[in-house]
């Protein structure tokens, strides 16, 4: 099923893989009226009208498509890109679409599970979660239409997320968006967001969850990777790269030929529930 989404897009042109997987036509061709100077864009703070903070958990397929940097995609299956953005911008409709433009700054923070049990709803139950060894993640800003020397200098470099790192990266981002109002800040809105459906891939993800409850279950009876990729099902690109994914995931290896041990054996079991799938 599509659904009405907020979609953010961290470039000023519209990347081709994002205009695959919108289906508002409207909503693209206002985003190149915008572009192309052929519709009037807000070109000062006073114009920005509204404020939000708006919070997406994509994966890091989606990410990927809309541009986002988001570092590893390794054991892409248990991965999650999570971000909080801090926006000042003004809606601009047209039709039956609709464009977010303005400045933002963005929270990204790259999530590795290795716990089923993890909450990923905000940065602070992720930072908890980190603590507790329930995720990896690492967190970035992303500053847009607006810069300064003073922002350069508050941005922080990458950090291994914790509850601790969190606090600071929290404090860094209050400290970024007092220079909002400064003088010595350029401000410079660009496009935000695209409204739009995203073409539903529901199918393909219901696979993907089939495939890897089969990689779990190769892995529970203590098969290689070699193996199970030469006994997958359905044998195409995508597939191949599932399993290879959960085995990274478990094993922390892409060795073909590695056997998992008791623990990852253990932790196979669990992931799978009961769930039973013949090789």
């Amino acid at each position: 099923m599509s659904v009405d989404t907020f979609l953010p897009v961290a470039h000023s042109v519209i990347p081709a893989t994002l205009a695959k997987i919108l289906t508002n036509k409207a909503s693209l061709d206002l985003a190149l009226a915008l572009i192309e100077n052929k519709r009037v864009a807000p070109t000062s703070l006073a114009e920005l009208t509204s404020e939000d903070i708006q919070s997406s958990k994509l994966s890091v397929t989606v990410a990927g498509k809309l541009g986002i940097p988001f570092g590893s995609a390794e054991g892409s299956f248990s991965r999650h890109v999570f971000v909080q953005e801090h926006a000042k911008y003004v809606d601009i409709p047209d039709a039956n679409g609709k464009v977010r433009w303005g400045i933002a700054i963005r929270w990204i923070t790259n999530i590795n599970v290795r716990n089923v049990s993890a909450d990923l709803s905000n940065l602070s139950v992720i930072s908890a979660s980190a603590e507790l060894g329930y995720v990896e993640a690492s967190s970035k800003f992303q500053v847009i239409g607006m810069s300064s020397k003073r922002i350069t200098k508050l941005l922080p470099a990458d950090v291994e997320l914790s509850i601790e790192s969190y606090a600071v990266m929290k404090g860094a981002l209050e400290s970024i968006k007092a220079e909002i109002w400064s003088d010595q800040t350029t401000i410079k809105p660009t496009m935000l967001a695209i409204y739009s459906d995203i073409i539903d891939d529901s199918s393909s993800r219901y696979h993907e969850s089939l495939l890897a409850s089969w990689a779990l279950s190769r892995i529970k009876e203590g098969r290689t990777l070699e193996y199970a990729l030469s006994q997958d099902p359905i044998r195409t690109v995508t597939t191949q790269k599932t399993i290879e994914s959960v085995y990274i995931d478990l094993l922390g290896s892409s060795d073909h030929d590695a056997k998992p041990d008791q623990s990852v054996i253990g932790r196979a079991k669990s992931a799978l529930h009961g769930i039973v799938v013949k090789g």
